[in-house]
């Protein structure tokens, strides 16, 4: 699973309803860190600790 708004949608929703961190969902999607930031960057999109949930970069 490549597709970016994919992986924005199930990492959202995962950090949502199970309370489990970013990267317990990155390790059960098989996808790296670096990888994550890339794809998340590719279509205007971060990480937000603070929030914890993907948002808009700004």
């Amino acid at each position: 699973m490549k597709d970016p708004f994919i992986i924005l949608s199930v990492i959202n929703t995962k950090l949502r309803d199970t309370q489990a961190s970013l990267e317990d969902c990155l390790e059960d999607l098989d996808i790296t860190y670096e990888t994550f930031v890339a794809l998340m960057k590719s279509i205007g999109y971060e990480y937000s600790e603070e929030k914890r949930k993907i948002v808009p970069l700004v």
